[in-house]
């Protein structure tokens, strides 16, 4: 293909696809939207597929004990129960196919219009997609139309930050001394900050239980919370450790940029009480959350 531009002298540009899409707000948005509805669809699905686990291992369990009616109803019903999960995740497939198209096509549309407009503005033979094109090993800078593409395609962006970095998740805490106790203070804890998160203007939520699986959220690590944060194509996250010792549990969380640089962090320590470390956890917070709007003013 190149060497049909050469040969022909063709006016030629490149775009980096990838950046676009990572750096489209509009796009980002409608992105974020369709996966919190697919998210919360599937709690349904995890329902029913934890319903079917049930009834088999009653099944299992109780087999020896049951006459051959009782466990030829038994199995019709999980029969039943699979059938009715099977035909869910279909109309869940479509549901979020449809949003997918009524919220994202008309973006990716876009960004092919901005970029057809852009090249007939400036009398462009061809625009090459550079994205994972191992077929383009040099090209001019001055040929990369990728920022202006950006630039027209935010100019109608209302955002007060800076740069327009708001994409924000919470991982869940890695707890020092694993008790169902620490998992419930960690779990209110989460619950907290998610809370005074989303009360920020111009920050977006994104819900990470999705990557949970990813991260390995009983074990997290900076490993896996960096792959699901770009899978969720965060622009910061917040994580922290937990520990308790007696009736003292001690806490740090941190705010990181999306490539795992500490941005701000607080430490502290407070009573089991909830009524106690729920304040501090609710201020750290806050603060965190203020300096690293603040960081984006830099």
């Amino acid at each position: 293909m190149l060497f049909i531009i050469l040969a022909q002298k063709a006016n030629f540009a490149v775009v980096d696809m990838e950046k676009i899409k990572a750096n489209y707000y509009d796009y980002k948005d409608a992105l974020n939207q369709v996966r919190q509805f697919q998210l919360e669809k599937e709690k349904t699905l995890d329902s029913l597929k934890k319903e079917i686990d049930s009834l088999k291992n009653l099944l299992s369990e109780q087999r020896a004990f049951l006459t051959e009616e009782g466990i030829y109803r038994l199995n019709k019903k999980i029969e039943q129960k699979e059938i009715e999960y099977q035909n869910l995740a279909k109309d869940i497939y479509n549901q979020v196919s449809q949003k997918y198209q009524q919220l994202v096509t008309p973006y990716i549309n876009r960004i092919y219009s901005v970029i057809d407009s852009i090249a007939r503005r400036n009398n462009y033979d061809i625009v090459i997609n550079k994205s994972n094109n191992d077929a383009i090993l040099y090209f001019n800078s001055n040929n990369d139309i990728t920022d202006v593409v950006l630039n027209e395609l935010n100019k109608a962006y209302a955002t007060v930050i800076r740069g327009g970095i708001n994409y924000v998740g919470i991982f869940y805490f890695k707890l020092n001394t694993k008790t169902s106790k620490l998992k419930d203070i960690a779990d209110k804890m989460v619950s907290i900050m998610e809370t005074e998160i989303k009360k920020i203007p111009n920050i977006n939520f994104v819900s990470t239980e999705q990557t949970a699986n990813i991260y390995n959220k009983e074990d997290p690590t900076m490993d896996g919370i960096l792959k699901a944060v770009s899978i969720l194509k965060l622009d910061a996250f917040v994580w922290g450790n937990l520990d308790i010792k007696e009736n003292t549990i001690y806490f740090k969380i941190s705010i990181y940029s999306k490539d795992g640089k500490e941005i701000y962090s607080r430490s502290g320590q407070s009573s089991d009480k909830e009524e106690e470390w729920s304040k501090l956890i609710s201020a750290y917070t806050k603060d965190i959350m203020n300096k690293y709007r603040e960081s984006l003013k830099k």
